[in-house]
Protein backbone atom coordinates (compact mmCIF):
# COMPACT_ATOMS: atom_id res chain seq x y z
CA UNK A 1 0.00 0.00 0.00
CA UNK A 2 1.53 3.32 -1.11
CA UNK A 3 2.27 6.40 1.16
CA UNK A 4 2.11 9.70 0.23
CA UNK A 5 4.23 12.04 2.34
CA UNK A 6 3.67 15.94 2.93
CA UNK A 7 6.98 17.90 3.49
CA UNK A 8 6.06 20.53 6.19
CA UNK A 9 10.28 21.26 5.97
CA UNK A 10 9.70 25.03 6.45
CA UNK A 11 7.79 24.26 9.62
CA UNK A 12 8.15 20.83 11.80
CA UNK A 13 6.12 21.91 14.16
CA UNK A 14 2.93 21.72 12.41
CA UNK A 15 3.06 18.00 12.64
CA UNK A 16 2.61 17.86 16.41
CA UNK A 17 -0.64 18.95 15.36
CA UNK A 18 -3.42 16.45 16.36
CA UNK A 19 -6.23 18.99 14.71
CA UNK A 20 -3.93 19.43 11.40
CA UNK A 21 -3.17 15.73 11.54
CA UNK A 22 -6.98 14.86 11.66
CA UNK A 23 -7.61 17.63 8.55
CA UNK A 24 -4.84 16.08 6.46
CA UNK A 25 -7.18 12.88 6.43
CA UNK A 26 -9.72 14.90 4.33
CA UNK A 27 -6.92 16.49 1.79
CA UNK A 28 -7.23 14.81 -1.69
CA UNK A 29 -3.96 14.33 -3.31
CA UNK A 30 -4.53 15.97 -7.07
CA UNK A 31 -2.73 15.99 -10.24
CA UNK A 32 -2.78 19.53 -11.94
CA UNK A 33 -3.01 19.54 -15.22
CA UNK A 34 0.46 18.53 -16.99
CA UNK A 35 0.89 21.09 -19.00
CA UNK A 36 0.65 23.97 -16.24
CA UNK A 37 3.35 22.15 -14.19
CA UNK A 38 5.48 21.59 -17.21
CA UNK A 39 4.35 25.40 -17.78
CA UNK A 40 5.63 26.30 -14.27
CA UNK A 41 8.57 24.89 -14.39
CA UNK A 42 10.29 25.71 -17.76
CA UNK A 43 9.40 29.69 -16.35
CA UNK A 44 11.51 29.25 -13.23
CA UNK A 45 14.48 27.56 -14.85
CA UNK A 46 14.65 30.29 -16.95
CA UNK A 47 13.60 33.20 -14.65
CA UNK A 48 16.28 31.41 -11.51
CA UNK A 49 18.84 30.42 -14.56
CA UNK A 50 19.85 34.84 -14.85
CA UNK A 51 20.74 34.96 -11.50
CA UNK A 52 22.67 32.10 -11.39
CA UNK A 53 26.62 31.30 -12.82
CA UNK A 54 25.61 27.70 -12.69
CA UNK A 55 22.83 25.10 -13.21
CA UNK A 56 19.91 25.44 -11.96
CA UNK A 57 17.25 22.07 -11.92
CA UNK A 58 13.92 22.07 -11.16
CA UNK A 59 11.51 19.05 -9.74
CA UNK A 60 7.96 19.41 -9.11
CA UNK A 61 6.49 17.93 -6.51
CA UNK A 62 3.07 16.77 -6.16
CA UNK A 63 0.32 19.16 -6.20
CA UNK A 64 -2.42 18.98 -3.40
CA UNK A 65 -5.36 20.62 -2.00
CA UNK A 66 -6.50 22.07 1.18
CA UNK A 67 -8.59 24.77 2.93
CA UNK A 68 -7.28 28.34 2.17
CA UNK A 69 -7.30 29.17 6.10
CA UNK A 70 -4.80 26.35 6.40
CA UNK A 71 -2.11 27.33 4.17
CA UNK A 72 -0.53 29.53 5.48
CA UNK A 73 0.35 27.25 8.21
CA UNK A 74 2.60 25.33 6.16
CA UNK A 75 4.90 28.78 5.00
CA UNK A 76 7.80 29.63 7.24
CA UNK A 77 7.26 32.64 8.96
CA UNK A 78 8.39 35.27 8.07
CA UNK A 79 8.91 34.33 4.39
CA UNK A 80 8.78 36.19 0.95
CA UNK A 81 5.64 36.18 -0.51
CA UNK A 82 4.80 37.45 -3.94
CA UNK A 83 1.59 38.55 -4.78
CA UNK A 84 0.42 37.99 -8.49
CA UNK A 85 -3.13 39.16 -10.03
CA UNK A 86 -4.48 37.84 -13.51
CA UNK A 87 -7.64 38.94 -15.28
CA UNK A 88 -9.48 36.21 -13.48
CA UNK A 89 -8.06 36.66 -9.42
CA UNK A 90 -5.07 36.17 -7.48
CA UNK A 91 -2.50 34.04 -6.88
CA UNK A 92 0.60 33.62 -4.42
CA UNK A 93 4.51 32.42 -4.80
CA UNK A 94 6.46 31.81 -1.63
CA UNK A 95 10.37 31.57 -1.92
CA UNK A 96 11.20 30.18 0.96
CA UNK A 97 13.93 31.66 3.20
CA UNK A 98 16.09 29.49 2.37
CA UNK A 99 15.91 29.89 -1.08
CA UNK A 100 15.70 33.63 -1.34
CA UNK A 101 18.66 34.12 0.59
CA UNK A 102 20.84 31.66 -1.79
CA UNK A 103 19.88 34.06 -4.90
CA UNK A 104 21.00 37.45 -2.32
CA UNK A 105 23.90 35.92 -1.59
CA UNK A 106 25.00 34.79 -5.16
CA UNK A 107 24.19 38.30 -6.26
CA UNK A 108 26.37 39.79 -3.52
CA UNK A 109 29.31 37.13 -4.48
CA UNK A 110 28.60 34.25 -1.85
CA UNK A 111 31.05 31.82 -1.62
CA UNK A 112 29.79 28.43 -3.75
CA UNK A 113 28.85 25.35 -1.93
CA UNK A 114 28.70 27.11 1.64
CA UNK A 115 24.76 27.00 3.01
CA UNK A 116 23.24 30.47 3.20
CA UNK A 117 22.86 32.55 6.51
CA UNK A 118 18.62 32.75 7.19
CA UNK A 119 18.08 35.82 9.92
CA UNK A 120 15.42 35.68 11.63
CA UNK A 121 14.02 38.16 10.39
CA UNK A 122 11.06 39.91 7.83
CA UNK A 123 13.37 40.69 4.98
CA UNK A 124 14.46 44.35 4.28
CA UNK A 125 13.57 46.75 1.43
CA UNK A 126 17.30 46.55 0.21
CA UNK A 127 16.69 42.60 -0.04
CA UNK A 128 13.57 43.01 -1.29
CA UNK A 129 14.88 45.16 -4.11
CA UNK A 130 17.42 42.75 -5.01
CA UNK A 131 14.74 40.33 -5.64
CA UNK A 132 12.29 42.27 -7.58
CA UNK A 133 14.53 41.92 -10.85
CA UNK A 134 13.99 38.09 -10.78
CA UNK A 135 10.03 38.35 -9.75
CA UNK A 136 9.61 40.80 -12.55
CA UNK A 137 10.92 38.60 -15.64
CA UNK A 138 9.11 35.45 -13.76
CA UNK A 139 6.24 37.82 -14.35
CA UNK A 140 7.12 38.19 -18.22
CA UNK A 141 7.64 34.60 -18.50
CA UNK A 142 4.90 33.27 -17.00
CA UNK A 143 2.54 35.71 -19.28
CA UNK A 144 3.57 34.45 -22.15
CA UNK A 145 4.41 30.70 -21.06
CA UNK A 146 1.19 29.94 -19.03
CA UNK A 147 -1.04 32.82 -20.64
CA UNK A 148 -3.72 29.89 -21.96
CA UNK A 149 -3.87 28.23 -18.21
CA UNK A 150 -3.28 31.57 -16.10
CA UNK A 151 -4.06 35.10 -18.59
CA UNK A 152 -1.80 38.07 -18.18
CA UNK A 153 -0.15 38.52 -14.93
CA UNK A 154 1.20 40.87 -12.62
CA UNK A 155 3.04 41.85 -9.16
CA UNK A 156 0.52 42.85 -7.28
CA UNK A 157 2.74 43.31 -3.88
CA UNK A 158 5.40 41.41 -1.29
CA UNK A 159 4.27 40.18 1.87
CA UNK A 160 6.32 38.21 4.87
CA UNK A 161 3.50 37.12 6.56
CA UNK A 162 2.10 34.48 5.54
CA UNK A 163 -1.46 35.49 7.40
CA UNK A 164 -1.04 38.77 5.88
CA UNK A 165 -2.59 36.73 2.58
CA UNK A 166 -6.58 37.16 1.23
CA UNK A 167 -6.64 35.47 -1.81
CA UNK A 168 -9.63 33.43 -0.68
CA UNK A 169 -12.46 32.55 2.01
CA UNK A 170 -11.04 30.31 4.42
CA UNK A 171 -13.01 27.48 3.96
CA UNK A 172 -12.30 27.55 0.30
CA UNK A 173 -9.97 24.95 -1.02
CA UNK A 174 -7.31 26.23 -2.83
CA UNK A 175 -3.81 24.06 -5.07
CA UNK A 176 -0.73 23.69 -3.99
CA UNK A 177 2.11 23.54 -6.06
CA UNK A 178 5.82 23.25 -4.91
CA UNK A 179 9.15 23.14 -6.84
CA UNK A 180 12.15 22.27 -5.26
CA UNK A 181 15.29 24.35 -7.07
CA UNK A 182 18.64 22.66 -6.97
CA UNK A 183 21.56 25.09 -7.32
CA UNK A 184 24.76 22.92 -7.10
CA UNK A 185 24.45 21.24 -4.05
CA UNK A 186 21.60 23.79 -2.20
CA UNK A 187 18.27 23.20 -2.90
CA UNK A 188 15.37 25.30 -2.13
CA UNK A 189 11.81 25.95 -2.71
CA UNK A 190 9.14 27.96 -4.22
CA UNK A 191 5.76 27.03 -3.34
CA UNK A 192 2.57 28.41 -5.97
CA UNK A 193 -0.82 28.70 -4.43
CA UNK A 194 -3.79 28.85 -6.90
CA UNK A 195 -7.63 29.71 -5.55
CA UNK A 196 -10.71 27.88 -7.20
CA UNK A 197 -11.08 30.61 -9.20
CA UNK A 198 -7.96 30.37 -11.29
CA UNK A 199 -8.00 25.99 -11.34
CA UNK A 200 -11.53 25.60 -11.84
CA UNK A 201 -11.91 26.15 -15.67
CA UNK A 202 -8.22 24.41 -16.23
CA UNK A 203 -9.56 22.11 -19.38
CA UNK A 204 -9.26 18.52 -18.60
CA UNK A 205 -9.95 15.93 -21.48
CA UNK A 206 -11.98 12.74 -21.21
CA UNK A 207 -8.35 10.19 -21.31
CA UNK A 208 -6.80 12.49 -18.28
CA UNK A 209 -5.22 10.19 -16.21
CA UNK A 210 -6.68 9.67 -12.85
CA UNK A 211 -4.82 8.22 -9.35
CA UNK A 212 -6.79 5.83 -7.58
CA UNK A 213 -5.67 4.63 -4.04
CA UNK A 214 -7.13 1.50 -2.64
CA UNK A 215 -7.27 1.87 1.31
CA UNK A 216 -7.47 -1.83 2.99
CA UNK A 217 -6.67 -0.61 6.62
CA UNK A 218 -4.83 2.30 8.71
CA UNK A 219 -2.43 1.27 12.07
CA UNK A 220 -0.36 3.67 14.37
CA UNK A 221 2.80 2.01 15.61
CA UNK A 222 5.44 3.87 17.59
CA UNK A 223 9.00 4.70 16.26
CA UNK A 224 10.02 1.47 18.28
CA UNK A 225 7.91 -0.58 17.16
CA UNK A 226 8.46 0.04 13.81
CA UNK A 227 12.44 0.01 13.66
CA UNK A 228 12.23 -3.64 15.44
CA UNK A 229 9.99 -5.49 12.33
CA UNK A 230 11.33 -8.21 10.94
CA UNK A 231 10.32 -10.63 7.81
CA UNK A 232 7.24 -12.53 9.30
CA UNK A 233 5.79 -10.12 11.70
CA UNK A 234 2.58 -9.27 11.39
CA UNK A 235 1.21 -6.05 11.56
CA UNK A 236 -2.22 -6.22 13.18
CA UNK A 237 -4.90 -2.82 12.67
CA UNK A 238 -8.49 -2.20 14.27
CA UNK A 239 -10.23 -2.85 10.93
CA UNK A 240 -12.34 -5.79 10.81
CA UNK A 241 -11.52 -8.62 8.11
CA UNK A 242 -14.13 -8.13 6.05
CA UNK A 243 -14.64 -4.56 6.02
CA UNK A 244 -14.87 -2.55 2.49
CA UNK A 245 -11.93 -1.38 0.61
CA UNK A 246 -11.59 2.19 -0.01
CA UNK A 247 -11.08 3.79 -3.16
CA UNK A 248 -9.65 7.35 -3.09
CA UNK A 249 -8.78 9.42 -6.07
CA UNK A 250 -8.70 13.66 -6.04
CA UNK A 251 -12.32 13.84 -6.47
CA UNK A 252 -14.01 10.90 -5.69
CA UNK A 253 -14.53 8.36 -2.67
CA UNK A 254 -15.62 4.72 -3.56
CA UNK A 255 -15.91 1.75 -1.22
CA UNK A 256 -15.45 -2.02 -2.94
CA UNK A 257 -14.38 -5.12 -1.79
CA UNK A 258 -10.90 -7.28 -2.54
CA UNK A 259 -11.34 -9.50 -4.85
CA UNK A 260 -8.78 -11.80 -7.64
CA UNK A 261 -9.23 -10.70 -11.40
CA UNK A 262 -7.19 -12.61 -13.98
CA UNK A 263 -4.85 -13.38 -11.24
CA UNK A 264 -4.35 -9.90 -10.06
CA UNK A 265 -5.61 -8.18 -7.00
CA UNK A 266 -9.22 -5.98 -7.77
CA UNK A 267 -11.41 -3.84 -6.09
CA UNK A 268 -15.20 -4.71 -7.08
CA UNK A 269 -17.42 -1.44 -6.47
CA UNK A 270 -19.96 -2.12 -4.10
CA UNK A 271 -21.09 1.69 -3.47
CA UNK A 272 -20.24 5.51 -4.69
Amino acid sequence: MPLSLLDFHTKPAIIASTTWRSRLSCIPTIHLQESLVSSLSTCLTRSLSSAFAGPVAIHPLPTYQLPFGDFPLTLADPTFLALFGTDSGQLALEISPRLAYLILEELLGRSPGNPPFIPARPFTEFESRLLAPILEQLVGDLSSTCSEQLGTLRLDGLHANPSALHLAPPNEPVTVASFDVYIGRQTGRLTFCLPLSLTSDLPISDDHPVSLRALIAQTTLTLQELSILQPGDIVTTQTPAGTHVMLLSAHHLLRGELVHYLNKRAVRITTF
